[in-house]
């Protein structure tokens, strides 16, 4: 058989040994016996998928395709395409190109140092490479192009051939789904149901601390995660960095690499926070990153102030490059679920009017719509501090209430919406979990796009208040298990994970509602939220979701909260 190429119908030429049928056909050896059906699907299947029987599948549809690039350096800054500008194309079966940025790589390895920290040693000499998950079965081509200030070079087209997915564990990348506007599904259809907590850093131990928490996150049935680049650990635009160099903080990068590629083992999906507020912060109450920023005027920065950073064209032209380079490494993994533009964008310091909070909102989003092949989600959150005071105070219906960033959940670029909420019990501040959490996402979703419970806790300031306030995790339980009642897309996402979640073993918490979700098509039930009442247990609530095929239901102690047990 002669190779596939675009738009060629290949021919087949089969052998069947020994020969059954005394005659030879047009071009053949001879004809022979019929093989086993597995035999014939094996020889008929690539032809099928349109490459040739002796050009075997390196790898399935939604396993990553990794290459280093042979490219030269000359003095360039691999962070500026400015100076040097590496894309590869992908050419899928069918013909159309698909391109996605490189990046600049150095390898790392890891230890545990005799203290419990984490040793991070340099491997091998840094390179340009490339990582991409194909979609489609099929032979695919390749090439880089290479562009400097010199010009620019390509290289030939290479091929490699995708087999269809044969793991049951793959299902692709998660989208919004037509068929129920609140719900999230992956490429083949399957549910995507959010179960989990943040993870957003690890502490001395680094990503050994990942190994552990990851794995008992899995053996819970939780499906989800959140993880921040900050600068005090996976974060790449901070000092020792400079804003244009970012080679100083490449082995936060390979963190990072590890960390998702854990995620995978796992079967959990990361919503990525590429930037947190505080390095944009002035008010020390959650700890103020301005004096350290590298934007900053006083450290060589373009801002005086850090409310410029959204209008000032030199912080977008970093921000471009610094998304540019995230998507290009981390783009490739069906495992990260979303990115997250901003942790809490209203907290920091606020430019005059919120439109150039929402014009830069627009850019980004449409600038990682450009850059990723696979157009992973893109969601943003705030800190809802006004919509929870009203909750807390009860002084107005919270469906009608105004939320100051509505311009921001309004922008088509912005795929779901996101709640934080948080309680302070200390300051006698005590409300139902489950029914304030209803409240507050029944408003979040009249935009009409599916929510996510993205932080929520019992009390906001800190680990031992948590526990003083709710030593059994009796609101930590409900938290998780309001999200999917909510209307969420699935439970409220709690924080202090490290200091709360895992000292005191309350995986448990996930492995319910991970069983009542499991095989659940959320996107076809079309579920509707309702709050009953059960007969003859007039202190019981029944938070139910009706669909089509399937009623689910939560039922709760509407006289039992983690300030009022009963």
């Amino acid at each position: 058989m002669p190779r596939c190429d675009m738009g060629e119908i290949p021919t087949l030429c089969v052998i069947f040994d020994p020969p059954l049928v005394p005659r030879r056909g047009p071009g053949c050896p001879r004809m022979g016996a019929m093989p086993s059906l597995p035999l014939l699907l094996a020889l008929l299947l690539p032809v099928l998928l349109g490459c040739p029987p002796d050009g075997r599948p390196e790898l399935a549809v939604w396993e990553t395709f990794e290459r280093s690039l042979p490219i030269p350096m000359a003095g360039e800054n691999p962070f500026d395409p400015n100076q040097i500008r590496v894309d590869v194309e992908f050419r899928r079966p069918g013909g159309t190109i698909l391109t996605t940025p490189a990046f600049w790589f150095q390898g790392y390895e890891r230890r545990l140092k005799p203290d419990g920290g984490e040793a991070r040693m340099a491997v091998g000499a840094p390179e340009w490479r490339v990582r991409f998950t194909p979609t489609k079965p099929g032979e695919w081509r390749w090439r880089w192009i290479h562009t400097t200030a010199a010009g620019e070079v390509a290289s030939e087209w290479e091929r490699f051939v995708v087999g269809p997915n044969t793991d049951p564990a793959r299902h692709g990348f998660v989208r919004r789904t037509p068929k129920d506007p609140r719900y999230l599904a992956f490429d083949d259809g399957t549910a995507f149901v959010p179960i989990g907590e943040n993870l957003s850093w690890s502490g001395y131990a680094g990503t050994f601390e990942y190994d552990a928490w990851m794995a008992k996150l899995a053996a819970s049935g939780a499906t989800y995660i959140r993880l921040w680049m900050p600068s005090w650990d996976m974060g790449l635009v901070y000092p020792p960095a400079t804003l244009e160099d970012w080679t100083a903080r490449l082995d936060r990068a390979w963190q990072l690499d590890y960390v998702i590629e854990l995620a995978r083992q796992h079967g959990l999906y990361v919503m990525l926070s590429v930037q947190n507020h505080g390095p944009f912060d002035l008010d020390d109450f959650f700890g103020s990153g301005w004096g350290t920023n590298l934007y900053n005027a006083a450290n060589g920065g373009p801002l005086a102030h850090p409310s410029e950073f959204f209008a000032d064209p030199a912080a977008r032209e970093i921000f471009r490059r610094y998304l540019r380079y995230v998507v290009a490494r981390f783009g490739h993994s069906p495992h990260v679920f979303a990115w997250e533009l901003w942790n809490e964008v209203d907290l920091t310091a606020q430019p005059a009017t919120i439109d150039p909070v929402v014009d830069w909102h627009r850019e980004m989003a449409q600038l990682l719509r450009a850059l990723d092949p696979n157009q992973h989600l893109v969601t943003t959150s705030t800190s809802d501090e006004l919509m929870t005071i009203t909750a807390w105070t009860d002084s107005s219906p919270i469906e009608t209430f105004p939320l100051l960033n509505t311009p921001i959940w309004e922008l088509p670029e912005i795929d779901f919406v996101q709640l934080h909420s948080y309680q302070i019990s200390g300051w006698n501040v005590q409300l139902p979990v489950a029914r304030t959490l209803a409240r507050m996402t029944g408003r979040l979703a009249q935009f009409g796009k599916p929510v996510l419970i993205g932080e929520a806790g019992i009390d906001f300031r800190g680990i031992a208040e948590t526990l003083a306030e709710d030593p059994e995790g009796e609101g930590f339980h409900d938290i998780v298990w309001s999200g999917l009642f909510a209307g969420a897309i699935g439970s409220g996402m709690s924080w202090w994970w490290d200091g709360v979640v895992d000292p005191q073993d309350w995986y448990f918490h996930f492995e319910g509602l991970a069983r009542l979700t499991a095989g659940v098509a959320f996107p076809q039930e079309r579920f509707r939220q309702s709050v009953e009442r059960v007969d003859g247990a007039p202190d019981v609530d029944a938070y139910v979701l009706s669909g089509s095929n399937t009623v689910l239901a939560w039922l709760k102690n509407g006289r039992h909260e983690y300030y009022h047990p009963d």
